[in-house]
């Protein structure tokens, strides 16, 4: 199968499917169409944990890889994953810098260990 090279700037329902499948493995986007700079960390973000080059473009290597990655939890849509991943750790970034590792939130929170 032939998938587009999407980049940054692109719009419309391949860049839907693209965040869908971006979340499969974690990238907390809103399939919202638009291939900005969010759907573009998420991009880079998969291509790291894919081992692939850190482009930015979703080309047919990712896009194969993308295919067979399960969903997350297959009786909730893997968007309605990714909104409560996203609402839970204030997003890809912010989990990346902050919540990925062990951390101390201040006060007499302690030690935090992951989201919850």
């Amino acid at each position: 199968m032939s998938y587009p090279v999407l980049r940054r700037g692109d719009k419309g329902e391949e860049v839907k499917v693209l965040q869908t499948w971006l979340n499969r493995v974690g990238a907390m986007l809103i399939a919202d169409g638009d291939f900005g700079g969010l759907t573009e960390r998420g991009v880079r973000y998969t291509q790291d944990i894919a081992g692939r080059p850190d482009t930015g473009i979703a080309d047919e290597p990712l896009w194969s890889w993308l295919t067979l990655q399960p969903d997350p939890f297959p009786p909730l849509a893997v968007n309605g994953v990714a909104f409560i991943a996203r609402e839970e750790t204030g997003g890809l970034a912010y989990y990346q810098a902050v919540t990925r590792w062990p951390h101390f939130p201040g006060l007499s929170s302690g030690i935090t260990i992951g989201v919850g």
